[in-house]
């Protein structure tokens, strides 16, 4: 049975009044300066007003990106990792992310204070435990955000086209190789900048080099000893 277009939106409407109606009537009590009814901007401009106001923003500020850099450092890896490794778990992982909604906020920012109260206060009487906290409220949230981004690509394909420990080893040796081996050749041929060592100019190597025996060598040298910063970005 398919239901009317009309249905669909008295739900959309709904949902929409659900929120709407709170933060509307939020932006108005914050605009009437008393009770006479009259609209002003003076609270905010109070506000902007009130001592500290850019300390506690720059602390606000700090709190959301240590609570970034600690979503990010925990759910990117252990993500990955079920993924590759255990896909069955993902089930259980999804299930735990739930739990901060289904407990309280003010139980869990007590069993937060709960478990550190043994730390030391510069850690727990800071804004630093805020970051904490967040991570723990944020993670249902996070934890599916994090997650439809690397199930969205194709993870398996990535690792197997990737270098082994052996492969990535030879890789880094090489590249350090030809960087040093390439600076070495530039610095001869052009000691100074601007200088270029006449022993390497494209003539006089023609005329050293055997052109019956070594063609290809002969016709190789003006590419290989000019535009060396060319040929290193090539």
């Amino acid at each position: 049975m398919r239901r009317s277009p009309t249905f669909r939106w008295v739900v959309l409407g709904v949902i929409a009044l659900y929120f709407m109606v709170p933060m509307a009537a939020s932006v108005q009590f914050s605009l009437e300066a008393g009770y006479d009814g009259r609209l002003s901007l003076s609270a905010y401009s109070q506000a902007l007003t009130e001592p500290g106001l850019g300390s506690s923003l720059l602390t606000s500020v700090e709190v959301a990106l240590g609570a970034m850099a600690v979503t990010l450092a925990l759910l990117v890896p252990t993500v990955i990792f079920v993924n590759l490794r255990f896909p069955r778990w993902r089930a259980v992982l999804d299930a735990i992310s739930l739990l901060p909604l289904g407990v309280p906020s003010v139980v869990i920012v007590l069993g937060v204070l709960g478990a550190y109260r043994s730390l030391p206060n510069w850690f727990t009487g800071k804004p630093v435990i805020l970051a904490l906290v967040y991570v723990i409220l944020a993670l249902p949230y996070s934890y599916r955000a994090i997650d439809a981004g690397v199930r969205s690509i194709d993870l398996r394909t990535l690792v197997d086209a990737g270098f082994s420990s052996y492969l990535s080893l030879v890789a880094l040796s090489t590249i350090y190789s030809y960087v040093v081996g390439f600076v070495i050749e530039e610095q001869a041929v052009c000691p100074r900048p601007g200088e270029r060592d006449e022993f390497y100019a494209p003539q006089q190597r023609g005329q050293r080099v055997d052109a019956d025996k070594f063609p290809l060598a002969l016709k190789a040298g003006d590419h290989l000893f000019s535009n060396f910063d060319r040929h290193f970005e090539d």
